[in-house]
């Protein structure tokens, strides 16, 4: 089963929340000082906000798109393409693969039972980050924008028993 990353679900979201939520914040501030709300300003405002997120994400999608991020879990390999850097891990190299809660975002922590030895097919490319646990390092994709999601990937991880 393959996982894709979408770098611009992110600001698709936030672009939906931004109007509403400079509205919100306006009347906020006019209700602590006591005056009324110039709500065609607060509207100037939030399509304001809402241009710098569109050209901010656009950029971005822009970026990354001829380096994708993704994940394939196969009962053999686990496969990760971190930026267009493709690693391959047998699941008999590995001490192990979990989906984790980081604060409000979800990760994959991939633990090689040696990291040195873990080979890349482009070196010139980024590798994922890098955070010690306590198994050992682990290599660290972070998943809030993957499709399907960080559930359906942690349902396709093999159990730790396996």
């Amino acid at each position: 089963m393959i996982f894709r990353s979408s770098p611009a679900r992110p600001f698709t979201i936030f672009g939906l929340l931004v109007i509403p939520l400079t509205l919100v914040l306006w009347s906020l501030l006019g209700w602590l000082v006591d005056k009324p709300v110039d709500y065609a300003a607060a509207l100037r405002s939030g399509t304001a906000s809402l241009l710098g997120v569109a050209i901010g994400g656009g950029l971005v999608t822009w970026r990354l798109r001829r380096r994708p991020t993704w994940v394939r879990v196969s009962p053999a390999v686990l496969e990760v393409s971190y930026r267009g850097a493709a690693l391959t891990f047998a699941w008999t190299d590995l001490v192990g693969a979990r989906v984790r809660r980081r604060w409000l975002q979800p990760v994959l922590e991939i633990i090689p039972t040696d990291l040195y030895a873990t080979r890349v097919e482009l070196p010139s490319r980024d590798l994922p980050p890098i955070r010690q646990t306590p198994l050992g390092p682990a290599f660290v994709l972070f998943l809030s924008d993957f499709r399907p999601g960080a559930r359906a990937l942690r349902a396709a991880l093999p159990s730790p028993a396996a």
